[in-house]
């Protein structure tokens, strides 16, 4: 459970390289999330003394559940259905958010000496249409 809302993982999961593309973006969400404990790609070269190579091993999931109900990993699964997701960002004026789950892994690397391990998703959000459209639009 996080801040009241239950959630868990499905059993279905697998070991596996991260693509490229998520690798380095994990590791600047990591660096910019977390700037006591930087983290660096192996090619890369490391940017301050303190930084960590970055694993490039995940466990990726099938799916989470969320309060009852399932959101699939696409590129896990191969496929979107059950992958898209609302999400209210909370702040003096909460903003909703809609995307798409790409992908739930697991860091099993504790660069933050947490004891535990790291979980993600990655979500390729949909940004809203603010060009001309007709006004069919409007009504839903």
């Amino acid at each position: 459970m996080i801040g009241g809302i239950t959630y868990s993982l499905g059993p279905q999961c697998q070991i596996r390289n991260m693509s490229s593309e998520t690798y380095h973006l994990l590791a600047h969400t990591i660096c910019s999330r977390y700037p006591a404990t930087p983290v660096h790609c192996r090619s890369d070269h490391t940017v301050t003394p303190n930084s960590l190579p970055l694993t490039h091993t995940a466990i990726f999931f099938e799916y989470v559940v969320v309060n009852g109900k399932r959101y699939y990993a696409s590129r896990t699964v191969g496929w979107n259905t059950s992958s898209l997701v609302h999400v209210v960002i909370p702040g003096p004026f909460p903003k909703d958010a809609y995307g798409e789950v790409l992908e739930i892994l697991q860091i099993d690397q504790d660069f933050r000496n947490t004891g535990r391990p790291l979980w993600l998703a990655r979500i390729r959000w949909l940004k809203p249409w603010c060009g001309e459209r007709d006004r069919i639009w409007d009504d839903l």
